[in-house]
């Protein structure tokens, strides 16, 4: 592969959009040279030089969604599950991206074949989010499939690997509770719109997608319900098998607790007890715990308690 390839192949560190009826690539030089009314940034990474905008801060460590309303920009970063952590900051006419593990830009270029009736800073954000969502209930069905094949497993009786298989599904489903709470506090802050950037549809277009993920930490509340019943079923099982066993032992010990009083009585050995010098004596013994036994499996069996 020639150099000249090489260069095309290799992804940029800046890309740059126009946001109108569709999101239209732009070179970085025209964001400076002209108004374009609401521009789009992705940039690579924090050493590049804007264009326009401002820089968000670094996702580097970030553990958790958040939103800060600073003087000059509405910032914060995105951590989603399965995917890299970006960092974004809006302002009234430019939304720009940090995102150099390329959470954003395939999303970015799914949305160039979108065409908007009314382009606006809310349509964009919330397009974006969708995309960013997109997998989610799917994500979360599986989670619930591998929820009822460990349900299944505990019916079966074979659960030898039972407990990580669950904690491993359980970590998954609070991950998404969690994401899920943080992001609707991210709505939260953009629909105070502190800096004014939002226009009233903006802000009802924010309502509407916080009611969508206040929907999905529903789902993923009840999945978490389901993995708690799971584990109470578990639970039942396991006191159910240990009853079973504490019975058996039960009956075992009801069956043999006569003979045991038969062994320690005639094995006192006194010198006047006649069984001791009496020819029968033996086979007496044999037979009298033969009946004791049998009488003792049929009183149970009477009872019903085996």
């Amino acid at each position: 592969m020639s150099e000249t390839e090489k260069q095309e192949d290799r992804t940029p560190d800046l890309e740059c959009y126009r946001v109108g009826t569709a999101l239209e690539p732009v070179e970085p030089a025209s964001l400076s040279e002209h108004s374009w009314g609401l521009a789009v940034i992705w940039a690579a990474s924090e050493n590049v030089t804007l264009p326009a905008g401002v820089m968000p801060p670094s996702p580097k460590g970030a553990r958790f969604c958040k939103a800060e309303g600073r003087r000059d920009c509405l910032c914060g970063a995105m951590v989603i599950p399965g995917r890299a952590p970006f960092g974004y900051a809006v302002t009234g006419d430019c939304i720009t991206f940090l995102d150099g593990d390329e959470t954003v830009r395939p999303c970015l270029k799914q949305m160039e074949k979108k065409n908007w009736r009314e382009p606006g800073l809310g349509v964009f954000l919330c397009d974006l989010w969708e995309l960013l969502l997109a997998g989610d209930l799917r994500a979360m069905e599986e989670l619930e499939q591998r929820i009822t094949k460990l349900e299944n497993v505990v019916l079966s009786g074979a659960s030898g690997t039972f407990h990580r298989r669950l904690m491993a599904v359980r970590r998954e489903v609070m991950t998404y509770i969690r994401y899920y709470a943080q992001m609707d506090g991210v709505l939260y802050k953009f629909l105070e719109n502190g800096n004014g950037y939002f226009s009233a549809e903006d802000l009802r277009l924010f309502q509407l997608f916080r009611e969508r993920v206040g929907r999905l930490e529903s789902e993923a509340e009840n999945l978490r319900e389901h993995c708690l019943q799971v584990w109470e079923l578990f639970q039942a099982e396991l006191d159910l098998r240990q009853n079973r066993i504490m019975k058996v032992l039960t009956i075992v010990t009801t069956v043999f607790l006569p003979l045991t009083l038969l062994v320690g009585w005639y094995g006192m050995n006194f010198r006047n007890m006649p069984e001791l010098s009496w020819g029968y004596g033996y086979p007496v013994m044999i037979v009298v715990s033969i009946l004791v036994v049998a009488l003792t499996i049929w009183i149970l069996k009477k009872k019903k308690l085996w």
